[in-house]
C-alpha cells in the first residue's frame, strides 16, 4: 500500500496549481513588486494559460511579474490562443471590456518570440474572420504584428 505512488491527472494538477496561485496572489494582493515567490508562481502558471479567463486572472494577479521567462511564456500562450482558438475571440473581447489594460497586455504579447506560423495565422484570421464586435481590436492586432516587420 505504501509502495505505490499515484500521479494526479493533468487537469487536476492544473486546477491545483491555479488554486495555489490564487491563494498566493490573495496573500500578496497589496504588493506591487514581484517577489521570488510570485515570480516562481507566475512562471509555473504560464503553462496553464489555456483560456481567456485564465489569461485575465493572470493579468490581474501577476502582471507585476511580466518580464523575462514569464513574459515569453505569456506571449506563447497568447499567440497560441489566438492562432488555434480564434472562435473564442468573443470571450477575449468580453474580458477586455471588463478589465482595463487587458487589451494592451494582449497586444504587447504578440512579439518577436512568437512562432512565425502562429503570427501568420493570426494575421490571416484577423483579416478574414474577425467578428463585427471585434473589428477595432482586429485592426490593432494586424497593426501590432505589422510593426514587428512580420508580413
Amino acid at each position: 500500500m505504501y509502495g505505490t505512488r499515484r500521479r494526479l491527472p493533468l487537469p487536476i494538477l492544473g486546477c491545483l496549481a491555479l488554486s495555489v496561485a490564487l491563494f498566493v496572489s490573495a496573500s500578496n494582493a497589496h504588493s506591487e513588486e514581484c517577489d521570488e515567490r510570485d515570480g516562481y508562481t507566475a512562471e509555473t502558471l504560464t503553462d496553464y494559460l489555456d483560456s481567456w479567463k485564465n489569461v485575465t486572472r493572470f493579468y490581474k494577479d501577476f502582471k507585476k511579474c511580466d518580464n523575462g521567462g514569464v513574459a515569453e511564456g505569456v506571449s506563447d500562450a497568447v499567440a497560441r490562443l489566438l492562432a488555434q482558438n480564434w472562435h473564442r475571440l468573443p470571450e477575449l473581447i468580453e474580458e477586455m471590456a471588463k478589465t482595463p489594460g487587458l487589451d494592451s497586455f494582449i497586444l504587447v504579447h504578440l512579439d518577436e518570440t512568437d512562432d512565425s506560423s502562429d503570427l501568420n495565422q493570426i494575421v490571416a484570421l484577423a483579416k478574414t474572420r474577425c467578428p463585427a464586435t471585434a473589428s477595432g481590436f482586429c485592426k490593432k492586432i494586424r497593426s501590432r504584428i505589422d510593426s514587428l516587420g512580420h508580413n
